[in-house]
């Protein structure tokens, strides 16, 4: 598993995220909203489930910021078990989306003020 996503870096691709469906999520931007036969690729919104199911749990628990103890902490460590075909979305898009969201991203964007 180490091998093969450290094999990934190699050879680093552009990859849509969307698909030619007509089920799932709707592409949340202007003039792609509306269309009927685009939507965000599962395996794409699928592992952002793992912060937004912490944020939902800290706020039904009634500490709303309960969850960032798990994903703020330095001292905090994730571990994920998949099958292989889930290897890219684990070591590859979910660690460049966490990348972006805290502003480490090859632009240099700013880290997002808040979860919701």
């Amino acid at each position: 598993m180490l091998k093969f996503s450290l094999n990934l870096l190699d050879d680093l691709q552009p990859r849509a995220i969307t698909r030619d469906l007509d089920w799932g999520v709707p592409v949340p931007l202007d003039d792609w909203r509306d269309r009927a036969d685009k939507r965000i690729y599962v395996w794409f919104d699928a592992v952002i489930g793992y912060l937004s199911a912490s944020i939902e749990w800290a706020r039904r628990s009634g500490d709303p910021d309960a969850w960032r103890a798990w994903w703020t902490d330095p001292d905090a460590e994730s571990y994920y078990f998949m099958g292989k075909d889930n290897i890219v979305f684990h070591a590859e898009i979910w660690p460049a989306m966490l990348l972006g969201y805290n502003g480490q991203g090859a632009r240099a964007a700013h880290p997002a003020r808040s979860a919701r």
